[in-house]
């Protein structure tokens, strides 16, 4: 990677010549707002951005942009608000870079800035092998949204599940190793997550992210209850849950799925599973404990 070069070149950006960058969808990281409101109120203020953009000019003349994507959007969002208004930005430019090559040069760029987990699932998801399936089988994507939960959750609670003897709260670890971990998953993974998620909306509805049941604690509990415990035919399962979670106790495990973090989830888990076996008319069927 440090063989490969670039020039440095001074750009002014103005509304004529907006479109100097362009993106890669697929792999563009999500924009936060927040941020881009805090950038173009620097802007407003007669600031100046102190970063570097990084592009790939590639032999059809597009600057595919890798680093700087929150900064042009608030230039973009001042040229809205005032085309009058330009900016000179110093841009590293590389040359034909493969997809390969610009994931790399986005992290030498970035290797001592923290990026989330889910910004690098969304650069790296053309190498996950069954990243496809995954979004094809599961109602789930790499940001999460209204309709569909985040993938780093549902993938990483069945990790945990398959890896870890004993349960100890949410899955954990960093970019890098969230991508490793993707990679790992097969086919099997996939449809045995798809079961989880079919049989747990037959319980609470279909994913929705004003549901409390669908909120990272208690999937993070029930999952792992439902892996450990295969052996209960789904009708029993479902009657167990149903009457723990949507009966007389529902309130105190809403109320209790509003917290995050492993304290929230470990009560979670033990409370869940303690009522879980009180139910009665399981007959030789008791939940099993990974603890």
């Amino acid at each position: 990677m440090n063989q490969i070069k670039y020039v440095m070149k001074k750009v002014e950006i103005n509304h004529s010549n907006k479109d100097v960058f362009v993106f890669d969808e697929k792999q563009r990281r999500q924009i936060r707002t927040g941020a881009v409101a805090k950038l173009v109120q620097l802007l407003k203020a007669g600031e100046h951005f102190d970063s570097v953009f990084v592009v790939n000019e590639r032999e059809d003349g597009t600057k595919m942009l890798l680093d700087g994507n929150h900064r042009f959007e608030a230039i973009s969002e001042m040229l809205n608000f005032d085309p009058t208004f330009s900016i000179e930005v110093w841009v590293a430019v590389y040359r034909d870079l493969t997809i390969d090559q610009e994931r790399e040069v986005f992290g030498l760029w970035n290797s001592g800035t923290k990026q989330s987990a889910d910004d690098f699932l969304k650069i790296y998801w053309d190498t996950i092998p069954m990243g496809k399936q995954i979004l094809k089988d599961i109602p789930c994507s790499v940001y999460g949204g209204k309709q569909y939960m985040k993938a780093k959750n549902i993938v990483g609670n069945h990790l945990c599940a398959i890896r870890h003897k004993t349960f100890k709260g949410g899955y954990t670890g960093s970019a890098v190793k969230v991508v490793s971990d993707f990679r790992t998953i097969t086919k099997e993974d996939v449809k045995t997550m798809a079961t989880y998620v079919k049989e747990i909306s037959d319980i609470f509805g279909e994913f929705s992210q004003t549901n409390m049941f669908w909120k990272t604690t208690p999937q993070t509990v029930f999952y792992r209850i439902w892996h450990d415990n295969l052996n209960i035919p789904p009708d029993k399962f479902k009657k167990a849950f149903k009457k723990v979670f949507l009966g007389s106790s529902q309130f105190q495990f809403e109320t209790m799925a509003k917290s995050g973090g492993n304290g929230a989830c470990n009560l979670f888990y033990d409370l869940s599973v303690k009522h879980l076996n009180d139910v009665k008319g399981m007959g030789e069927y008791t939940f099993k404990t990974a603890r």
